[in-house]
């Protein structure tokens, strides 16, 4: 009886452990959302709009396109609109598919992260250069599609922001 009740216990510390860790991460991401709904500039595109930092300066767009970095130019975002995105259900294949193309060999990536209608996936090089990449499927014909780049060093700073910023991708 003594081992079942301190099993209860035990299993009880690690989930409020647990919760706890995602309480404090939905409370910095809610309060980088409002941050940057804010203070955060505006991309309307022909079918999308999207908000990034306002520190952010657009390098290129189109109606279907934002290209957008940070004054260290080391830090920049690509998003994409497409007609034909990529689906929730197709998100692992997706990802396989990425990462074991030729041209992503020199990066070691983690574990895809799937939350609802958002993927996200992180490589990252030797030299320390980092990449997160992204899809937000919106509908079966609108989704956004790109990546974000950093440097290890801001590692921190730049992944803080980058579920905001995919949370303000909405449909025109």
């Amino acid at each position: 009886m003594k081992k079942i009740f301190y099993f209860v216990v035990a299993a009880t510390v690690c989930m409020m452990a647990a919760c706890g860790g995602k309480n404090q991460q939905n409370a910095e991401e809610d309060k980088a959302a409002q941050e940057l709904a804010a203070n955060g500039t505006v991309f309307e595109g022909a079918n999308f709009t999207i908000t990034y930092p306002k520190e952010w300066k657009e390098t290129f767009k189109n109606e279907a396109t934002i290209n957008a970095a940070a004054d260290d130019n080391y830090t920049k975002m690509d998003a994409t609109f497409s007609d034909y995105p990529c689906k929730p259900a197709d998100f692992e294949q997706y990802y396989k598919n990425y990462t074991n193309m030729s041209m992503n060999a020199s990066f070691k990536f983690e574990q895809p992260v799937i939350d609802g209608n958002i993927l996200t996936f992180k490589g990252a090089k030797e030299d320390g250069f980092t990449m997160t990449n992204f899809i937000v499927y919106i509908d079966d014909h609108a989704g956004v599609a790109g990546s974000f780049k950093y440097p290890a060093e801001k590692a921190a700073e730049v992944e803080k922001l980058i579920k905001p910023i995919l949370k303000s991708i909405k449909k025109k």
